[in-house]
């Protein structure tokens, strides 16, 4: 009788995988977090991603389900809410990323890229408020 080794090493594998690094709990997910950004800029800017950093894992966590309908703040105090729910986290000291793109001034329509403001790291508690000022 042959062996096939291929789909044995490949069940260890999955196995391997699954053991080392399982999902996040649903009870480790820090729940209807207010995310609240404020943009002091004379320009407006648009978020393009949200991102928690995860200190027990030592890494940044993406949001599965990012879709923001209002992507765009306005300038000179433009304020907009999202209600997120944080994998991982809960009652962990985590931090808040928002990456964002800004209007250039005089060009309708086009976006310099590459900015980010970070929140200060605190423990996540289910329904807080996370205020970010862009400036």
């Amino acid at each position: 009788m042959k062996t096939n080794w291929s789909g044995w090493a490949a069940g260890l594998a999955l196995v391997t995988v699954c053991a080392i690094a399982p999902p996040a709990q649903a009870s480790d997910t820090c729940k209807d977090v207010t995310i609240k950004l404020t943009n002091k800029l004379d320009v407006k800017v648009m978020i393009v991603n949200f991102q928690w950093y995860d200190y027990d894992k030592e890494r940044w966590r993406d949001p599965v389900d990012f879709t923001v309908e209002s992507q765009v703040i306005d300038a000179n105090g433009g304020v907009k809410s999202y209600l997120k729910n944080l994998t991982g986290v809960k009652h962990d000291k985590m931090k808040l990323k928002v990456k964002y793109w800004k209007a250039k001034k005089g060009i309708l329509n086009k976006w310099d890229e590459g900015f980010e403001v970070i929140g200060q790291p605190h423990a996540c508690q289910d329904s807080e408020i996370n205020e970010l000022v862009i400036q």
